[in-house]
């Protein structure tokens, strides 16, 4: 499969399904992390109990997480962070291979960075 390359108007015209996305994954996220010390002890237990609510929610937010990762991924773009709400997109700037780099919170994307530097190397678009 050849790899998507996007315009800024394309990368930027998925912003706002990006952003309802990561407001699911957001959500999903916290109420796994909420229910954490309760699964603790459910799981050192497993081998008496056949399950409960709490690990059958979290299995849920678990599986919700995964399907708007394959999701976003289907787009084409690469997500490179789910905490951060990361997601780069390939372009071509200048003649070589770079990425538009949006993160959860950002209205548009305005980044960019090589493709070997990573997020540390984010530089504005102008």
């Amino acid at each position: 499969m050849r790899p998507k390359y996007f315009t800024v108007a394309e990368a930027d015209a998925l912003v706002p399904r990006l952003k309802y996305l990561f407001n699911r994954l957001a959500l999903a996220r916290r109420r796994i992390l909420v229910r954490q010390p309760q699964i603790q002890g459910v799981l050192a237990k497993v081998h008496l109990n056949s399950g409960s609510r709490e690990a059958s929610e979290m299995v849920r937010d678990f599986e919700i997480i995964e399907s708007i990762a394959k999701e976003i991924n289907g787009m084409g773009v690469s997500l490179k962070g789910i905490d951060k709400g990361l997601v780069d997109f390939l372009h071509r700037r200048d003649g070589r291979d770079v990425y538009l780099c949006w993160m959860y919170g950002e209205d548009h994307v305005t980044y960019w960075h090589d493709l070997e530097t990573g997020f540390k190397g984010r530089q504005a678009l102008e």
